[in-house]
């Protein structure tokens, strides 16, 4: 099992380094510009992972949906995004705060890079859900290592 640390190693280093890239764009993302929005749909969607060859359920996980539209320069943009850590599994107690931020409006400010107007986000910046879960990055290494 010699490969075995080597992949750990390297599951860890990728899981780092794709959370590092989405926290050093949210950090840009505060000195983006605003425009008005219309939200268009909200709520939370389920991603299921079931083993393969049966109907067993292996991960599942829920994950903020919204889908907005805003127009910068006379061109309408549709996007997803509400944070730079969507991709990352949260608590549902905490996609309630951001669901419940939209829970009166239908107009919004989306943020939008002035380099590119498709690139957006709702809550531009960093949180505490980019930066916790590269704990998970350094354990898979920590394990490579130590079983190396």
């Amino acid at each position: 099992m010699d490969y075995l640390p080597r992949i750990l190693i390297s599951i860890g280093i990728g899981i780092i380094i794709l959370l590092t890239y989405a926290a050093i764009r949210g950090y840009k993302s505060k000195k983006w510009r605003s425009t008005k929005g219309i939200l268009l749909d909200k709520g939370t969607q389920v991603h299921i992972s079931k083993a393969l060859d049966s109907n067993v359920i292996t991960w599942k996980s829920t994950h903020i949906a919204l889908q907005y539209e805003y127009e910068v320069a006379g061109e309408t943009y549709r996007s997803t995004r509400a944070t730079f850590s969507d991709m990352v599994n949260k608590p549902k107690s905490s996609l309630d705060l951001l669901l419940n931020e939209y829970a009166e409006h239908d107009y919004i400010v989306v943020y939008y890079n002035p380099a590119n107007y498709q690139d957006s986000v709702l809550f531009p910046g960093i949180s505490i859900w980019n930066i916790t879960p590269m704990l998970t990055g350094v354990l898979f290494i920590a394990a490579g290592v130590y079983i190396s």
